[in-house]
């Protein structure tokens, strides 16, 4: 069976590995643990959602959404299990995403712009 949107793909495997990144850092045998995880896992996958969910531009927002997940997956990484251990290392749970959002936003004004420049208007 052929996926229909090849994003879909790059946004669950990014799912994947920020569920596993945030179990791995997190302490999951606390039941408040869980509302926070699936807030922060909202809002962690919210801005590649945007560029793999909508439905002009696909290739060019598929690009931007494998660079962001890529890019953002290894700040992640770096911070939790290459930097000098700190007690605000999770914050880059809150940090990452911020970024992705305007990192997206700069995608999508620009694909509008680019649009509007191509089309004539």
């Amino acid at each position: 069976m052929m996926v229909k949107d090849w994003r879909l793909v790059v946004l669950a495997v990014y799912a994947v590995a920020i569920a596993y990144l945030m179990v791995d850092a997190g302490r999951p045998d606390s039941a408040e643990w869980f509302g926070f995880a699936a807030f922060f896992m909202v809002f962690a996958l919210a801005p590649l959602a945007l560029l793999c969910l909508t439905r002009s531009h696909r290739t060019a927002k598929g690009v931007a959404a494998i660079v962001l997940g890529l890019s953002g997956l290894w700040v992640i990484v770096d911070t939790l299990y290459r930097a000098a251990p700190d007690a605000q290392s999770a914050l880059v749970f809150a940090v990452v995403p911020a970024l992705q959002w305007v990192a997206a936003m700069i995608v999508l004004v620009g694909l509008m712009v680019m649009g509007r420049v191509g089309s004539g208007k």
